[in-house]
């Protein structure tokens, strides 16, 4: 396993500098990443063909996405479990597999990303993210 060592800094910087990896999971920069962030996992989970990944894919919203919004209404943890599968390509056994840690982390994005949805489409995110009184009855 390689190990970061740091050095001194160079009497002229490179216009890009580069740090230690955070060790907490946090999202890279989305440049031609097709509105894609990435995020790195404290504990890799398996994947596709059995491999172990570290770094996960986040797309964005899509409008077939919304659906997820009404199957799961006032259930804040399970629909962030569902859009988390979905945005990021995983299935509802590998979120629930992923440590509290990356799961708080990549949920925290998912539903900042389903606010922001929901306010653009004129409602009120406590609809969708808040079980309704009625309902526990």
């Amino acid at each position: 396993m390689a190990t970061f060592s740091p050095q001194p800094a160079p009497a002229n910087p490179p216009a890009i500098a580069v740090s230690a990896p955070d060790p907490a999971p946090a999202p890279a920069p989305a440049d031609d990443n097709d509105g894609k962030a990435l995020f790195k996992l404290l504990k890799p989970i398996t994947t596709g063909s059995e491999s172990e990944d570290q770094l996960i894919w986040m797309r964005a919203i899509h409008a077939a996405d919304l659906a997820i919004l009404d199957a799961f209404k006032g259930q804040p943890i399970a629909l962030a479990q569902h859009m988390v599968a979905a945005l990021c390509d995983l299935t509802i056994e590998q979120v629930q597999l992923l440590s509290i840690e990356d799961f708080t982390v990549l949920a925290g994005e998912v539903i900042f990303l389903v606010k922001q949805v929901i306010k653009d489409l004129g409602m009120s995110p406590p609809a969708f993210l808040e079980s309704d009184p009625a309902d526990e009855e």
